[in-house]
């Protein structure tokens, strides 16, 4: 082999050498040849200035007019309806009037203190009522859950994560050329916003919005409720105080009328009969004292807890120095019709059928488009020392549309179901008018024929009274019989308890019919709950 040969195989080795020795430099050379290129376009101020000014250019159009599409809401604008009322069936010009009044602090009519006192305990201390109030509260916050809907929602995200790329997976595409591990510094806003094209969002609002008043007025239809329950009890205690009373009285007399036979009998004039009866007749009436304070005290632990207590006696009314309340003057009942505008409950089911029309457009609105803006403003970097510089700039922005085209009937089915949730809504509603009415009738009914009750009573007490008096002269006087005498004492117990309690009836009567007309309670109107400021 030649010298020349030497040299030439001696070159060709060192340079295979040099290629099989340095695979690290041809990467490296790679590299850089990589980011040159890039270097050489448009810098990242450039790129994102460009950005900014295409989305202008197309953005700005498109939520111009989104604007205005979104104005419009799918579904029907349906509202509640009854059937036309008639005049009142049960009126009597002696007893109600229909003039214009209001009706909602009725309590005031019977011109009692205790009674006074009790309700507005009752209307302000009474946990029901504290939790029907905080159910208010409840449904407030789910219309704000519902009107946020209508905004942007703007997310805040910052994290640190260790990346380690293999080579398998290179991203570059290279062979040979690995990522090393780095840690990628993150931090930026996620903006979405669902344009309401179709009015989805606002249904739902209104919906929030109908279940809000429903609920408020169905707070207000527990008060009533309540503030009835406990005016009823008073009456009731009222009327077994007056019992107790009139019990006493008998007592007495009947111990005068032991006393006289015991007397006739050690003169001789009568036998051990008449006096065994007269003791029976009087421990029968004391029997019954302890049976009607029983009841008296059965009926105290309610109003305590009516109250918001523990029952203990109530000493402010549980004296007997009151009287059964009684309402002289006849009661406005108006017209059937402002039962629609009065009564809570009918009010609540009125708010439970716009609700449901409401649901209707929300189910409807499933049949079109959804169009959602979104976007990410980010800075990233592998070093958090220039986090926050501009070359860790980075954002998406972009339109989403989703469109369900085929449900295999699921939507129109949804719809279907909110219709039938209307129906029955509306069904709901008119039952409750109805209802309404007739509590009031039966009202009516009851204070009329309550009061002739006690009238006819009264005569009958007095004429009792009489024969007592008569019965008992006379059987002095050896003209009648003891069990004459018996029989007028046991007449005029029977007759003086059933006209206490008669007169009882009328003012439980007359409780009724200004609960059953919508009076007792006097919170801030149902239909401007849905003001987050509005106070409870």
């Amino acid at each position: 082999m030649t010298g020349q040969s030497v040299k030439f195989i001696t070159r060709q080795t060192a340079r295979e050498q040099s290629l099989s020795v340095s695979p690290a430099r041809d990467r490296v050379r790679a590299k850089h040849s990589m980011m040159a290129a890039f270097r050489s376009g448009p810098t990242r101020q450039e790129r994102a200035a460009r950005t900014s000014v295409i989305l202008v250019r197309t953005l700005g159009p498109l939520l111009c007019l989104l604007s205005f599409i979104a104005g419009c809401k799918v579904g029907p604008n349906l509202r509640p309806y009854h059937d036309p009322l008639g005049p009142w069936h049960a009126f009597h010009e002696a007893d109600f009037s229909m003039q214009e009044d209001d009706q909602q602090q009725w309590w005031l009519n019977f011109d009692d203190a205790h009674l006074h006192r009790l309700i507005h305990q009752v209307a302000h201390e009474n946990l029901s009522l504290q939790e029907a109030a905080e159910r208010i509260q409840e449904a407030r916050a789910r219309v704000g859950i519902a009107r946020s809907g209508k905004f942007p929602q703007l997310t805040h995200q910052t994290s640190v994560t260790r990346i380690d790329i293999s080579d398998n997976g290179n991203p570059a595409g290279i062979s040979g050329f690995p990522f090393p591990p780095f840690d990628l510094w993150s931090t930026g806003f996620n903006v979405a916003w669902e344009v309401d094209l179709f009015g989805r969002v606002q249904r739902i609002t209104e919906a929030a919005c109908a279940d809000l008043r429903a609920t408020a007025e169905a707070r207000n239809a527990l008060q009533v409720s309540l503030v009835g329950d406990a005016a009823a009890l008073y009456v009731g205690l009222r009327v077994l105080d007056e019992r107790i009373e009139q019990a006493l009285e008998n007592i007495a007399i009947q111990e005068q009328t032991l006393a006289i036979t015991q007397g006739r009998f050690a003169a001789g004039a009568i036998s051990a009969l008449d006096v065994a009866q007269a003791e029976a007749q009087l421990n029968t009436t004391r029997a019954s004292v302890p049976t009607l304070q029983r009841e008296r005290e059965l009926i105290l632990n309610r109003l305590s807890i009516l109250r918001g207590e523990q029952p203990r006696g109530l000493l402010d009314i549980a004296d007997h120095s009151g009287t059964i309340p009684e309402v002289s003057e006849p009661i406005i009942v108006g017209i059937p019709h402002d039962l629609v505008r009065r009564r809570p409950d009918v009010r609540a089911a009125e708010q439970q059928v716009v609700a449901a029309a409401a649901r209707i457009g929300v189910a409807t609105a499933e049949l079109y488009p959804s169009l959602s803006l979104t976007g990410v403003f980010a800075l990233d970097s592998k070093n958090a020392s220039n986090l926050f510089e501009s070359e860790s700039f980075n954002m998406r922005v972009g339109p989403a549309l989703r469109w369900n085209i085929l449900s295999f009937g699921r939507i129109w089915s949804g719809i279907e179901a909110a219709e039938s949730a209307y129906r029955q809504a509306q069904l709901r509603y008119r039952q409750t008018v109805l209802e309404a009415v007739g509590e009031v009738e039966d009202a009516m009914v009851s204070l009329h024929h309550n009061r002739e009750i006690a009238n006819h009573l009264a005569e009958a007490v007095a004429s009792a009274r009489t024969g007592v008096e008569l019965a008992t002269k006379q059987y002095e006087a050896g003209a009648i019989p003891f069990q004459a005498v018996l029989e007028s004492q046991r007449q005029l117990t029977q007759i003086t308890d059933a006209w206490i309690v008669a007169r009882g009836n009328i003012a439980i009567s007359a409780i009724r019919l200004y609960k059953a007309l919508g009076g007792g309670w006097h919170s801030p109107s149902a239909r401007s709950v849905t003001s987050p400021s509005q106070p409870l």
